[in-house]
């Protein structure tokens, strides 16, 4: 039988798909990359396209990154994206800075802090120094489009960010950050950054304020937030006042991902205020509302007159996305709430809206089985078809629902 030829120009399309092939992908890849001299370069870029280092399931860690990188100094022209976990032996060891300096076309970088006992990585801390310094280099490739910060790290210069010229997108998980000199080499004649997307999670006091307010020693802003498109935020008390005035100021957005977490403050009440200044570009809405403690919280979380405002006051919204985590010992009252988000989404006032996807999450109490638990579970796993029954039902968007029971004690231990 001869043998199949397959034109080149068709290779890229299936080692894409390997690459995003979870189960054998990688694998697969390998393979490739010894088939012949032509597809080596191809795989190889795919391969390495995303290196991880010193992550539990990841096989780099910097001094094996360099000796892969001494041996084949090609490989550091595939290496785009980079998820960096720190550990204590990097901030002493002269590897960690070596690599950081052979990765000249990274696209996106995640740094974080593998934290020694509990305490987090001091950002300004003398013996970081060098490292940090080859981590701000890092920031300000010109290629650099994506950084995200994550947990273990205090007392970060938004300074330091100074340079990062073609940043678009800034995400920030439990990290302090500071004003104040950055102490490190950077580029001089900065324009402010453009950001479009701005994501922030579980972090300290002021962090919002802190980017917001951040300025060069001209008075110039740091950040350009006036063009955000995409912002993620939760609903914590340390920033809510500075990311509520900066979601209401932003004229722009297309995507706005909400974290409401139910206490005696928070709920969706200024949700319609809050879009009204994006309602002639917001198309994706993505609500997760956490009502879970055990006091008798509406599920929904008072959405349903907020959605009622935004249908009045104009929209373009495309998607709707509602996950709700409830707890078993949700009060007879609150079933009101799955007729009031029937009503409110089913009212004139979205012209646009094609798709609506509900979530909801039951928190068990662990331990206990009785009749009032079942019963909450039963009526739950029911409500596409008695309550939401119109919405599976109508004919202009496509409404999606799902339902999961979780025990509290996996929830937590999560």
């Amino acid at each position: 039988m001869d043998a199949i030829t397959l034109p080149l120009d068709i290779f890229p399309s299936i080692l894409d798909e390997l690459a995003n092939d979870k189960d054998g992908g990688l694998e697969s890849l390998k393979s490739c990359s010894l088939v012949s001299r032509a597809l080596a370069p191809l795989s190889q870029s795919r391969f390495f396209n995303t290196i991880s280092l010193n992550e539990d399931d990841a096989p780099h860690t910097p001094q094996r990154l360099e000796h892969l990188l001494r041996a084949s100094p090609a490989i550091a022209n595939y290496i785009r994206e980079v998820d960096f976990f720190i550990t204590r032996k990097d901030i002493y060891s002269p590897t960690a800075p070596s690599v950081l300096e052979m990765l000249t076309k990274i696209t996106a970088i995640t740094i974080g802090y593998i934290t020694d006992g509990g305490r987090p990585l001091d950002w300004q801390r003398p013996s970081f120094l060098k490292l940090r310094q080859s981590l701000v280099n890092s920031f300000h490739l010109p290629t650099l489009r994506a950084l995200t910060l994550e947990s273990g790290i205090k007392n970060l210069p938004v300074t330091d960010l100074l340079g990062c010229s073609n940043l678009k997108r800034l995400e920030i998980y439990a990290i302090a950050v500071v004003n104040g000199t950055s102490g490190v080499q950077s580029p001089v004649g900065h324009l402010p950054i453009q950001l479009s997307s701005f994501n922030i999670y579980k972090s300290p006091r002021d962090t919002v304020k802190t980017i917001i307010e951040a300025a060069m020693q001209n008075g110039t802003p740091v950040f350009d937030v006036t063009r955000l498109t995409t912002i993620s935020f939760c609903t914590e008390s340390e920033n809510y006042d500075a990311m509520k005035n900066l979601i209401m100021g932003s004229q722009h957005l297309t995507h706005l991902n909400l974290t409401i977490l139910a206490d005696y403050r928070f709920d969706c009440k200024e949700l319609a205020n809050m879009v009204a200044s994006s309602r002639h570009t917001l198309k994706f809405l993505q609500l997760e509302l956490r009502s879970e403690g055990r006091f008798k919280t509406p599920p929904l979380l008072n959405l349903c007159p907020e959605l009622e405002k935004i249908a009045n006051q104009g929209n373009v919204i495309e998607s709707i996305t509602i996950t709700t985590w409830i707890s078993a010992y949700i009060g007879p009252q609150t079933w009101n709430d799955w007729d009031d988000i029937r009503k409110a989404l089913l009212r004139e006032g979205w012209p646009c809206l094609g798709r609506i996807s509900l979530v909801v999450q039951l928190i068990m109490i662990t331990g206990i089985e009785d009749e009032a638990q079942a019963g909450v579970k039963e009526r739950l796993e029911r409500l596409h078809e008695t309550h939401l029954s119109a919405l599976v039902s109508h004919s202009e968007f496509t409404f999606t629902f799902s339902f999961e029971a979780v025990d509290e004690s996996e929830l937590m231990a999560a």
